[in-house]
């Protein structure tokens, strides 16, 4: 009967070392979940920030070229008016080169 005893013992200490490595192997697997749980959430953050800037720089973006666009017309017509007033003066006046009407 004791040495029934003493099996039962050893196997409960037995038992009870596995039960206690499983729990720090459990706690360390939390701790490790919980860590990861963490990155990804700064992850999914940093990834919302960068979306959120990118948006932002592609909006300025469309905002200038609509801006370019919207301008063009008046660029266009502000270059044809410098063309055509490089031809004006002598149009305008009346004046021509002299011709000579010698031989």
């Amino acid at each position: 009967m004791h040495w029934l005893e003493d099996e039962v013992s050893k196997l409960r200490e037995g038992v009870n070392i596995q039960l206690i490595q499983l729990q720090e192997e459990n706690s360390q697997l939390q701790q490790q979940l919980s860590d990861a749980q963490k990155k990804l959430q700064q992850a999914h953050r940093e990834l919302i920030n960068d979306c959120a800037n990118e948006n932002s720089t592609l909006r300025n973006r469309v905002k200038n070229l609509q801006l370019q666009i919207n301008l063009l017309p008046q660029q266009m017509m502000h270059h044809a008016q410098q063309l055509l007033g490089m031809f004006q003066p002598a149009w305008g006046r009346g004046t021509m080169p002299h011709q000579s009407n010698e031989c």
